[in-house]
């Protein structure tokens, strides 16, 4: 149950985002590509948080390295993008243009993934905290 609405939520992320978006300069087609690259990298650093980040850091109050891993994780990711972004532009968009340059590429991968992380990971220590608290007040009674 839990499996299946996590893929809900990420679908409907997903979905969102192409609503979004595809009223934009871009077609349909470009814009389901480019924002299922994006789900990928935020989903990866999601999980990187949810799984490592956030119990063995944040739990176990090792505030500095979480403090460098949550940055870390994005840098890389926004890293990992660029050049596949470059290459969906130059190949599948618009075969034979100039690659993009690297630094508005990265700019946008950085900022892009760093917004959606860092809301979905502020959501998810939210309902945690919620969760806890609920488990503290019944235990309680």
């Amino acid at each position: 149950m839990k499996r299946w609405l996590s893929i809900g939520l990420w679908v409907g992320l997903y979905l969102c985002w192409v609503f979004l978006f595809q009223h934009q300069v871009f077609t349909l087609t470009r814009t389901l590509t480019v924002q299922f690259c994006y789900l990928l990298f935020v989903a990866g650093n999601y999980y990187a948080q949810v799984y490592y980040g956030i119990p063995r850091l944040l739990n176990r109050k090792k505030y500095a390295a979480f403090g460098l891993f949550v940055p870390a994780c994005i840098v890389v990711s926004a890293l990992l993008r660029v050049p596949l972004a470059a290459w969906l532009q130059t190949r599948v968009f618009q075969p034979g243009a100039p690659a993009p340059g690297f630094g508005p590429l990265f700019q946008d991968s950085l900022l892009n993934i760093f917004i959606w992380v860092m809301c979905l990971v502020a959501i998810r220590l939210v309902f945690e905290k919620i969760s806890s608290r609920r488990y503290v007040d019944a235990m309680e009674k």
